[in-house]
């Protein structure tokens, strides 16, 4: 298989990919270096059977590469969903479970959250979300420790995902336990600036009614 891609073989880079390895619908089946060239290259098999390619080992590992074109081929010329609103929605949900590169990537992908198999195809998750959505709205995983699938996603406004995220300041007035951007729409405070006065030391009740000024 090496001479066929006139490869070298060569030792694997210990910290980015092994044979047996999945990125996308690629698996690693052999890893080399191309003659002459000091760059580690990968030759995969695509899910969807067409004859074995070699990609660069670090476009594979950045998430550059995730098939071998067909689901590129998919997503713009049969499903033609470049063009429809969700699709944006779908790129950034993959992309910050999947692509290393992303700087939302460690929250996601780099705990492990990743993307149920059909959503892989966006004309499905577009099937399954669009009916439900409406301008203004964001997706948002309902347990933030789940995956990215049907029975786990919902539509939500900026305020309700950040009384959903998992690092949200839980705070406890008058024996009521609420999250802190609860607090701020009861009390019409300012999220950002109540978080920063608490971080600060400030109690609660105070950082949450006292005027800009004091």
């Amino acid at each position: 298989m090496l001479e066929k891609f006139n490869l070298i073989a060569h030792n694997t880079p210990k910290t980015t990919a092994y044979v047996g390895q999945q990125f996308g619908r690629l698996t690693v089946l052999v890893i080399g270096k191309p003659v002459g060239t000091y760059r580690y290259t990968a030759v995969c098999r695509c899910e969807c059977g067409s004859p074995n390619i070699a990609v660069r080992l670090d476009k594979l590992t950045a998430g550059h590469t995730r098939s071998c074109g067909c689901l590129h081929a998919e997503t713009v010329t049969k499903h033609n969903c470049h063009n429809k609103p969700l699709y944006t929605v779908w790129s950034h949900m993959m992309s910050r479970c999947y692509n290393p590169r992303d700087k939302r990537f460690s929250r996601y992908g780099g705990r492990g959250i990743k993307v149920c198999t059909q959503w892989h195809t966006p004309d499905i998750f577009i099937l399954d979300m669009a009916p439900t959505h409406a301008p203004g709205l964001q997706i948002e995983r309902i347990d933030n420790n789940g995956n990215y699938m049907p029975e786990n996603c919902r539509w939500a406004t900026h305020t309700e995902q950040q009384r959903n995220r998992s690092n949200s300041v839980m705070i406890t007035i008058a024996g009521e336990t609420r999250s802190l951007p609860e607090w701020c729409e009861k009390f019409n405070a300012p999220y950002h600036r109540t978080r920063e006065r608490i971080r600060a030391g400030w109690e609660p009740v105070r950082a949450l009614t006292q005027g800009v000024s004091s």
